[in-house]
């Protein structure tokens, strides 16, 4: 207990929610990680012709997302899966399934058994958050099909609101759709129907585990099946 509240804590501020109602809880934790999961740049080749070199979510080394920003905050930016997960070791993720599919009634519970995984962010003050995620890529897509190359992502841009008897605006989204860090080739339909079933039952109900990129989109680290299933 005393190495699980020195790396991770829980921090005593109260999240306001009442403007956030895609998520139904949330903590503000302070993590002292070790930053083997984390955003870095990565170079492009010579031949892709961008302003800027993308940055890299990465698992000890191994990229799981590529991310290049958008020029302005009203563009969109590109996204390009890195498979990571196919090759990557990661026995935190593989230790605290059970937790995910075994559900939990507050997300405070949670936070032991995730912890060995948010060790691996850098040091910093982050938000955990238990919300819903649509199983889509924001362009009407299955987030399972997405390209293994960078394209511009819809979600990943505000919205733009126009009326004739009002100033346009614009509206940040919520990180509600998702981008897969395994290849489609894993699929494996027992598993989908395992899951099918799973949501059909009472008591909490399985979670996936996906980090925040950037405006509507998450990278999901874990949950694959669940939100094919979900799909």
């Amino acid at each position: 207990a005393w190495l699980y509240r020195e790396a991770v804590r829980v921090l005593p501020a109260k999240l306001d929610l009442a403007q956030q109602p895609w998520c139904r809880e949330a903590l503000l934790l302070h993590i002292r990680g070790t930053g083997a999961l984390r955003w870095e740049s990565r170079a492009l080749p010579p031949e892709v012709d961008l302003y800027e070199s993308p940055i890299c979510l990465t698992l000890r080394g191994t990229p799981l997302l590529s991310w290049l920003a958008a020029v302005c905050e009203t563009s969109e930016s590109w996204l390009c899966t890195g498979w990571g997960l196919d090759t990557a070791e990661c026995p935190e993720l593989d230790a605290l399934r059970e937790t995910l599919n075994g559900g939990f009634a507050r997300l405070e519970e949670a936070v032991p058994a995730l912890s060995p995984l948010l060790e691996l962010l850098p040091e910093g003050v982050y938000v955990l958050a238990e919300s819903d995620a649509y199983p889509a890529d924001g362009d009407r897509q299955f987030f399972w099909d997405v390209p293994d190359h960078l394209k511009p992502c819809s979600a990943t841009a505000l919205v733009h609101l126009v009326d004739d008897d009002y100033d346009y605006n614009y509206e940040y989204l919520p990180p509600v759709f998702l981008y897969p860090s395994q290849r489609r080739s894993r699929l494996d339909m027992e598993r989908v129907d395992y899951y099918k079933e799973r949501f059909q039952q009472d008591g909490p109900l399985p979670h996936g585990l996906a980090v925040y990129v950037t405006e509507g989109m998450s990278v999901l680290l874990d949950g694959h099946h669940k939100a094919a299933a979900a799909a």
